[in-house]
């Protein structure tokens, strides 16, 4: 089993990027969260703040790479503001919404933005709502002039996976705007090396050969080169344990108890297994929650359709059904 640094009594020069440095960054960062006992908050990051393969493990290096980017950005893992992607040795670091506020939150130049939504609206393939055309984001700063990005739908949007509505198919409009807020953000203040859920993604399909999900856990060989089975080599049974399985994986948000029940089915081959734990992993990836902490308390100028200042509400104020 893996040993924590803490246990190994060993902290690398390179993970004590800044601050006390009588102190492993572990420890600096679990008194930053809240004074938790470092040996627990490695062990929660190591099983929650990673996306992995299901039975895999992140290594020491990698985690301590997401700890020391968390540090970096002061953002809190435990609450899903930055987690990562093992890659090749290394990671790729997500940030989501909730992370990218609560850096913008802290830019001292920072004075305010504003939406603004194209008259018309469009629906992209797969999609279940009217999306806008395109979505500009005002971004002010002391003492600059103001940025401007415009993102339009067709170049962000994300289609469904394997013919499964995902958050672009439901809240279309919602996943739009966070996407502009966040190009905004980096545009204004010039972030670089972090990622968000959407690009991360198409890094790592980007590196597969196959479309497939690549083993990217280092020094680590795949105790079977089988392939998970394709849609043709599923029996009739087996195609409606599969969809039983990911409906009600993600109506209980229980996808990795469903892969645990997989896993130790007598009756289906190792193919069948390993089809079905990527297509629930995929099926956890695509409910990542959306956040329901919306940005309006951070604006300092209404944000409405087609107006630099007004009072309307957001104009397209949807909330996920689910939290995933």
């Amino acid at each position: 089993m893996m040993q924590s640094p803490i246990q190994q009594q060993q902290q690398p020069a390179t993970s004590q990027p800044n601050g006390d440095n009588d102190k492993s960054l572990i420890v600096r960062m679990a008194e930053r969260l809240g004074n938790v006992e470092p040996e627990k908050l490695w062990n929660v990051l190591k099983n929650d703040c990673f996306k992995v393969p299901y039975g895999q493990q992140p290594t020491n290096e990698q985690l301590m790479m997401l700890c020391i980017v968390s540090e970096q950005y002061g953002l809190n893992p435990l609450t899903k503001e930055i987690y990562a992607f093992p890659d090749k040795g290394g990671i790729i670091p997500v940030i989501g919404v909730d992370g990218w506020v609560s850096i913008l939150r802290r830019q001292p130049d920072f004075q305010g933005y504003e939406f603004r939504y194209s008259d018309n609206m469009i629906r992209m393939q797969g999609a279940e709502v009217d999306g806008y055309e395109w979505i500009e984001c005002t971004m002010h700063i002391k003492g600059m002039t103001s940025i401007t990005v415009r993102e339009h739908l067709d170049e962000v949007y994300k289609p469904p996976r394997k013919g499964r509505s995902g958050p672009w198919q439901t809240h279309t409009k919602r996943m739009h705007r966070h996407k502009v807020l966040i190009q905004a953000i980096r545009m204004a203040f010039g972030f670089s090396g972090v990622y968000d859920a959407d690009e991360a993604d198409n890094i790592r399909n980007n590196r597969s050969s196959d479309g497939n999900e690549v083993d990217i856990t280092p020094n680590s060989p795949s105790p079977t080169l089988l392939p998970p089975a394709s849609d043709s080599e599923l029996s009739d049974s087996e195609k409606s344990m599969r969809k039983q399985l990911l409906q009600r994986a993600e109506s209980k948000q229980c996808w990795r108890a469903a892969m645990e029940w997989v896993q130790k089915h007598p009756n289906l081959s190792e193919a069948v297994k390993k089809r079905f734990v990527n297509d629930l992993s995929e099926s956890e990836l695509m409910h990542t929650p959306l956040s329901d902490d919306e940005v309006e308390p951070t604006q300092k100028r209404a944000e409405t359709p087609n107006a630099d200042s007004a009072n309307d509400a957001d104009p397209a104020p949807e909330a996920p059904d689910e939290q995933a």
